[in-house]
């Protein structure tokens, strides 16, 4: 890795940067707030932030960013070459959609969790740095068997591949993170129905069911959550992902629920709609649920519906239009 950088930053005419690693996308912020003199409360007992103290205490003068030049090297002297020698528009937006949403989920759920612990700490979040970023491999992929024929491609290629996520350059510094430890997912969504669907360690672990963020005790200890951990959440995305996860036996015991509709179709599957004998104080109103089969994807659904409804094959045609569209 720092042979790497020390070929890119040789390539703006400066000397090899000192490389600092940083465990997870959340220490990599705090450590840019440090770097940038926003020390407050940024102590840490942590190998990383110790070499960060002390080369800020050895360093004679100001950090000077270097990220606008780096993103105006890395699009002009290497992706705008490889594109004009050797581009395709439609190869290239190909490879840009089958990549594009994975790396949009991942990136949004970074986002959303480096804003929660940031602003606990009264930080805000910097952006980090355009390239090298592992969003990268999009585009460098796509001209993978012509690294070589343009000057820095391999060098960038080398980077991403030796584990580079996030970065934040300096002119002698460079604030770094790896690539999560875990990702997992299904159809393109974070998912995982026993552990975090995204972690570098113990300390950022993103749980998520089906592409929405959950708590990490619905996933690690689904047989603890009660009646009140479902109603604290008023979003009915999280709640019917609750509902999956723990299943219309476990949900018809907390809610007490009692049926107030159910028929079968013409295979014969029963289809069924519940409603809860009291009232959800987050709405309330008596939830309603829908245990059905879909008779297109052979899938088994309870699902939280729309309380004013009341017949099981309006509740159907609810759920296959919110959990099935084209």
């Amino acid at each position: 890795m720092s042979s790497s950088f020390a070929r890119l930053y040789e390539a703006l005419d400066l000397n090899a940067p000192q490389l600092i690693v940083f465990e997870s996308p959340f220490l990599l912020q705090k450590a840019i707030n440090l770097a940038k003199g926003k020390r407050g409360g940024l102590t840490f007992k942590h190998e990383s932030f110790a070499s960060l103290d002390r080369f800020l205490a050895e360093y004679p003068k100001a950090l000077i960013d270097l990220n606008q030049r780096l993103w105006d090297y890395v699009g002009n002297q290497i992706a705008r070459p490889l594109f004009l020698a050797y581009g395709s528009e439609e190869r290239a937006s190909q490879q840009y959609q089958l990549l594009n949403p994975a790396f949009q989920e991942i990136e949004a759920a970074i986002e959303e969790e480096n804003n929660r612990q940031l602003k606990r700490d009264h930080l805000q979040a910097a952006q980090v740095a355009h390239h090298p970023h592992w969003r990268d491999h999009q585009w460098l992929s796509v001209y993978h068997e012509h690294w070589d024929e343009v000057e820095g491609a391999r060098n960038m290629a080398d980077i991403l591949g030796n584990g580079l996520m996030h970065a934040y350059c300096f002119e002698d510094l460079v604030l770094w993170c790896p690539k999560p430890n875990r990702v997992e997912g299904e159809d393109d969504r974070l998912h995982h129905e026993n552990g975090p669907a995204l972690m570098w360690n113990n300390h950022y672990r993103l749980y998520y069911w089906q592409g929405i963020p959950v708590p990490a005790k619905l996933i690690e200890a689904p047989e603890l959550i009660s009646r009140h951990d479902l109603e604290e959440h008023k979003d009915p995305a999280i709640r019917n992902c609750f509902l999956e996860k723990l299943g219309w036996e476990k949900l018809s015991k907390l809610y007490n629920l009692q049926v107030i509709d159910i028929d079968v179709d013409n295979e014969n599957n029963q289809q069924m709609l519940f409603r809860c004998k009291s009232i959800d104080f987050a709405s309330g109103e008596q939830s309603q649920f829908a245990r059905i089969h879909s008779p297109s994807t052979q899938r088994n659904y309870f699902v939280m519906v729309p309380p004013q409804l009341n017949n099981v094959w309006d509740a159907v045609g609810w759920v296959l239009s919110h959990y099935e569209k084209s």
